[in-house]
């Protein structure tokens, strides 16, 4: 064959090796690596199925080490964690330039916020030391002016407690949302179709509540108090039905799992104690110098903020250090 003959030859894409394909398809925007690749062909399929071109990328291209409590996951994937850290690089990559909206609405500082979505669209939930709570439509604040014909709150209770609003949850199955408060009260609340917000049930557990969490047992929520009290309410009679005081001040973080209840205490303890037998801790960790003023879960790891200015990520199932990483000032109000 002649060299002209040979120039004009094209090049066949599947007699290229896999590390050059795989090195190509790291130029190909994820999701359309994820979604259009796999169909060409059986090899392209296998490539992208490959928990190792995944897992590599996530290392080399995205400077990520995954803890080994991740891994471990049964539902961890390579491919879908590479995805979701992609996306939020993208999502903050341009954060100065981003449009920063103040909402007006709340007379006094606001303690808690949480976003869900409900009919496709998104929804944020306030609750303020004004002792209210109020309902924002994502969308109308975005949107445009606030007005008759595009309200950002779309609901809201001014006396939903007298004391200080603390925290809120709400439980993505039954949608009811829960507030805790100053006022030593746990309410439980339903967003009606017209959008007002109606309260179900009140408990009183003898002191501030602090935390709240509906990511527990079915049918309960957990919250904790200023007086070092972690309880448990079961959501069909509203009644506590389960208890420990095994820190000696307040508890002021609270992560759930199932049956494993973290928790930390300005007493320098955090703590893991079993729903099923809660007269004693499975894990602890006391720590002379600080104390962990928030909790974060998920899967297997343990995200907490400290009061000398640190983020530390834990294993939640020993309580191994994975990474720590120096802030400022205290962390977690």
């Amino acid at each position: 064959m002649s060299s002209d003959e040979t120039e004009k030859t094209p090049a066949e894409l599947l007699s290229l090796p896999n590390e050059v394909l795989c090195y190509l398809f790291t130029f190909i925007p994820p999701h359309d690596a994820i979604t259009k690749i796999p169909l060409v062909c059986k090899r392209f399929n296998l490539i992208i199925k490959d928990a190792k071109f995944w897992s590599t990328r996530i290392r080399n291209e995205q400077s990520v080490r995954m803890p080994q409590c991740e891994l471990r996951h049964p539902d961890y994937s390579p491919q879908k964690s590479f995805y979701m850290i992609h996306q939020q690089n993208q999502r903050w990559k341009d954060w100065e330039s981003q449009r920063i909206i103040t909402a007006p609405g709340h007379m006094a500082t606001v303690d808690s916020v949480m976003l869900f979505s409900k009919n496709e669209k998104l929804f944020c939930l306030s609750g303020s030391r004004d002792r209210s709570i109020r309902l924002w439509d994502i969308q109308n604040v975005g949107s445009g002016e606030n007005s008759e014909e595009n309200k950002w709150t779309v609901a809201q209770n001014d006396t939903a407690h007298s004391g200080w609003i603390w925290n809120v949850s709400r439980n993505e199955e039954s949608e009811k949302f829960y507030t805790t408060s100053w006022d030593s009260t746990v309410k439980e609340w339903s967003i009606l179709d017209g959008g007002a917000l109606q309260e179900l049930n009140s408990v009183n557990l003898g002191s501030a509540v602090q935390c709240v969490s509906t990511s527990g047992s079915p049918n309960e929520v957990v919250c904790t108090t200023f007086a070092r009290r972690t309880a448990v309410i079961d959501t069909r009679s509203f009644k506590i039905v389960a208890d420990h005081q095994l820190h000696k001040k307040a508890v002021i973080g609270l992560a759930v799992q199932g049956d494993k209840i973290f928790t930390s205490s300005e007493d320098r303890m955090m703590m893991m104690v079993d729903r099923r037998m809660m007269s004693k801790a499975v894990l602890f960790e006391y720590c002379p110098k600080s104390y962990k003023t928030s909790l974060s879960l998920q899967r297997h790891q343990l995200l907490t903020s400290t009061s000398d200015g640190k983020v530390k990520l834990y294993d939640a199932n020993n309580f191994n250090v994975v990474q720590s990483y120096t802030v400022t000032g205290i962390l977690g109000y």
